[in-house]
């Protein structure tokens, strides 16, 4: 990695931020990394504690010794694959920004799409109100969760995870945002750590973006995700479903009537998914949401009434 200048300008007089732009993304591109200048930008404006316009504003502003270590250090370790976000300890999803770090999965667009479809699913029902509870299930950074009480926020959201590392930065994010009274946090594997709190068949929402990464898939994923992204929260079984198939066949047991379950799947698991959901036989009104690149990555579908009335259904 060279420096521009020499040593004694980088230690007595600093580096410019125009300076330390280029060579941030000149080193970066010549690695062979997508989107060098952008990478650059959120580098250094989490070294400087600045917006992106600032840099453009004052690109003749030199960086001060300690805000050039740190940099050195931060390109070091993005040179090595480290996920942006991990390094600058933020994450961006929809219009708000959450706490990560490696020991949650960072958040997707893909994963937008799916609570942009849950909420329109929502609000063409019926108005949400406190009696109303939704469960966001492989909560993670808790972005789903966080999400659906800022929109909803008279309802209530028991949020689950098997990893209590992953629900310790799930609930700094919720108290970020001031939700703690809106987010009840679970420490559990799927649906086990609700049982019994009394709220089977009175749920209106489930929501649940799983671990759905085929096995075999694992040495083909992008060094950032296979090196450093929690294994717990990626991989899904031999066809990536093991998680899918629990979630389809226990939310009927938690959801009331006409009650949502909306699912993010990997690319071709839709078509299953949906088979799977139609198999069970305790839901209707499936459907299959396309992400901006057209693959099939959200499936919603209703249940078929009450727990008693889906009981008597299947033994007709």
């Amino acid at each position: 990695m060279q420096w521009p200048g020499t040593q004694q300008h980088l230690e007595e007089d600093g580096i410019t931020v125009r300076d330390a732009l280029q060579w941030i993304s000149g080193n970066l591109a010549q690695n062979n990394f997508e989107n060098p200048n952008s990478n650059a930008e959120q580098l250094l404006c989490w070294v400087l504690s600045c917006r992106r316009v600032d840099l453009h504003l004052a690109p003749d502003r030199r960086l001060a010794h300690n805000h050039i270590l740190t940099l050195k250090e931060s390109l070091r370790r993005r040179l090595a694959h480290t996920p942006l976000q991990y390094i600058t300890g933020t994450s961006q999803f929809l219009d708000f920004d959450l706490t990560v770090n490696d020991g949650v999965f960072i958040p997707r667009p893909e994963t937008e799409i799916l609570v942009e479809e849950t909420i329109k699913k929502l609000r063409t029902v019926s108005s949400i109100d406190d009696r109303d509870i939704f469960i966001d299930m492989c909560t993670g950074c808790g972005n789903v969760a966080v999400a659906l009480a800022k929109t909803f926020p008279t309802a209530h959201v028991y949020a689950t995870d098997i990893s209590s590392e992953a629900l310790s930065v799930a609930e700094e994010n919720c108290e970020m945002y001031g939700l703690s009274q809106c987010i009840s946090f679970l420490c559990g594997d799927l649906f086990k750590p609700l049982q019994g709190i009394g709220i089977q068949g009175n749920v209106k929402a489930v929501v649940c973006n799983p671990p759905y990464i085929v096995t075999s898939e694992i040495e083909n994923l992008a060094p950032e995700v296979r090196d450093f992204e929690p294994r717990l929260a990626l991989y899904g079984g031999e066809d990536g479903l093991d998680v899918l198939r629990r979630v389809i066949v226990e939310a009927p047991l938690f959801l009331r009537r006409n009650g949502l379950l909306a699912l993010e799947v990997g690319w071709g698991q839709a078509p299953l998914v949906r088979q799977r959901m139609i198999d069970a036989g305790d839901f209707k009104e499936i459907e299959l949401i396309e992400d901006l690149s057209g693959i099939e990555r959200v499936v919603l579908g209703r249940v078929r009434g009450t727990s008693t009335d889906r009981h008597r259904f299947k033994s007709m």
